[in-house]
């Protein structure tokens, strides 16, 4: 494998490891939110991650890359901040702004990862997909901080 290559499957990498971490501070969100809060929210972001992460496997096992799904210590900041949110101020609208800052950091690893993946083509248009849909799901977060401020 060429250093450019190498270069973008450990992009794709990361971006994997990202989504891995993030699905598990939403599935905690899942546990600890309320059924009058943002559950809905919540759910449909670990819907969103899960068909992600499994996409992406494809991708990495077609270029020959071992799967992990492994949290890392990312997982346990992520479960950690959505726990003590949760008990200090409940997972309200209010919290939204914070969730969508984390997707945005998502998104510019997104961004990175599709200016190295220019081939094959076949690898950008779920990268390319999934990023819309982040995108759509961040503009509704701030649309729902927007409308408690």
């Amino acid at each position: 494998m060429d250093e450019v290559q190498n270069d973008a499957v450990s992009s794709l990498s990361q971006l994997h490891q990202m989504l891995i971490d993030s699905l598990n501070g939403y599935e905690e969100a899942v546990k600890v939110s309320q059924e009058g809060d943002l559950s809905g929210l919540f759910r449909q972001m670990v819907t969103l991650r899960t068909s992600a992460i499994e996409e992406i496997e494809e991708l990495l096992s077609a270029g020959g890359k071992a799967i992990e799904r492994a949290p890392s210590f990312m997982s346990t900041v992520n479960r950690t901040v959505v726990d003590i949110r949760s008990m200090l101020t409940g997972l309200t609208a209010a919290a939204v702004p914070a969730f969508a800052d984390g997707e945005e950091l998502i998104l510019q690893q997104y961004d990175e990862t599709i200016a190295k993946l220019r081939e094959p083509a076949l690898a950008l248009a779920p990268l390319l997909r999934q990023r819309d849909e982040l995108q759509d799901k961040v503009e509704s977060m701030r649309a729902i901080a927007a409308s408690v401020a």
